[in-house]
């Protein structure tokens, strides 16, 4: 089914324009830009909304980039929101964290980061077939050949280039670069790397995830521990490859660090951090650990806090607790689950992934 001239009132997370039909219905489709106006066809008829595509753009809005970086913006799965003002995607972000913590009493944003766009990546997967590589179109397996991605960097892209040339069928390789230029991938003889920060060297792979814009880690290592007292006794959970430890070890009594990955725990412990233990443990399982600590750092996946974690703040209620996050979603789910002991003190957005709807956050709660 079409529709005619559906204008585009916002945009969501997720990377939809949001329209409304005249049942009343939302509508949420791709690619499209707040302030357009569009003719589009459905390709999903839901309950309460429904998805669609654009047939036709017949007046583009004012917040739409005159000037596309790439020429796949409006195919590639990658970059969503690609095709808006560099700027204009910072406010949308802010107002999507805005909206999705509406129902935190006084919620409010005390600042955000941003930089370069471009170039940015430096980790990513890349898929190869027959001596080409690139990424799925959008909600689709059909591979889109590329010669460049303008937001991976450059030293990536080249190794990415020869490795094509004798592709032969199908695969999908990881590629991590560190801070000198050298990039690892998964058929790398030596599958880690070390990358040198201001507080010292963290070991990294293209097989484990890693934080991966060149231009905010350290602004994004410095804001969120500082967030924490010196001299504290400190738990971190999903503390990967050591990221935030590495710095929180400079200013605390000492750490207890936990992820439930063994090989990202490895990676870890090479950073030989004095003051801190690194354990693997399955954190979905209850979990009590022998460590008296003062606050707890956490990083989780997209998945949130397991229930097992929120048991754990809900009987120690540390004094303060740092929560870094990839979803707004499950973070106001996890912070709603313990608002009955915790406020939010500080909030900061990191906008680690532009372009893109994902949103990074950073929240001090504290004992009401």
């Amino acid at each position: 089914m079409q529709y005619k001239n559906i204008t585009i009132h916002d945009n969501a997370y997720g990377g939809y324009g949001v329209g409304t039909l005249d049942s009343g219905k939302k509508v949420f489709i791709p690619f499209a830009v707040k302030g357009d106006i569009v003719d589009i066809e459905i390709t999903e008829d839901k309950k309460s909304f429904s998805y669609g595509i654009i047939k036709s753009l017949i007046k583009p809005s004012e917040l739409r980039d005159n000037k596309p970086y790439c020429p796949f913006l409006n195919e590639c799965g990658g970059c969503l929101f690609g095709n808006i003002k560099y700027e204009e995607q910072v406010r949308i972000k802010e107002n999507i964290l805005k909206y999705n913590f509406n129902e935190i009493e006084n919620f409010h944003i005390d600042n955000v980061f941003y930089a370069n766009p471009l170039r940015y990546r430096i980790k990513c997967s890349i898929k190869f077939k027959d001596g080409r590589f690139g990424f799925y179109k959008f909600n689709t397996r059909e591979l889109i050949s590329i010669s460049d991605c303008p937001v991976i960097s450059e030293n990536i892209i080249e190794k990415v280039k020869d490795i094509a040339k004798g592709s032969v069928g199908f695969t999908e390789l990881n590629f991590i670069e560190n801070n000198e230029g050298k990039v690892v991938c998964d058929i790398d003889n030596i599958g880690y790397t070390n990358y040198t920060t201001k507080f010292g060297d963290l070991f990294v792979s293209p097989k484990v995830f890693s934080q991966s814009n060149r231009y905010l880690n350290t602004q994004l290592q410095e804001t969120a521990t500082s967030l924490l007292p010196e001299k504290g006794n400190i738990l971190e959970l999903y503390c990967g490859n050591g990221f935030f430890t590495i710095t929180l070890s400079k200013t605390a009594k000492s750490i207890l660090a936990v992820d439930f990955d063994r090989e990202v725990i490895k990676l870890a412990k090479k950073s030989n951090i004095d003051n801190c233990k690194f354990i693997a443990y399955d954190l979905t399982r209850p979990f009590s650990p022998n460590f008296q600590f003062d606050s707890l750092f956490v990083d989780p996946s997209r998945q949130g806090l397991s229930k097992s974690v929120i048991r754990l703040i809900k009987n120690k209620l540390p004094k303060e607790i740092v929560y870094v996050s990839c979803n707004p979603t499950t973070m106001k789910r996890d912070i709603k689950n313990i608002s009955e002991f915790y406020k939010i003190d500080k909030f900061y957005m990191f906008d680690m992934f532009p372009n893109t709807y994902h949103i990074e956050s950073v929240a001090k709660l504290v004992l009401k």
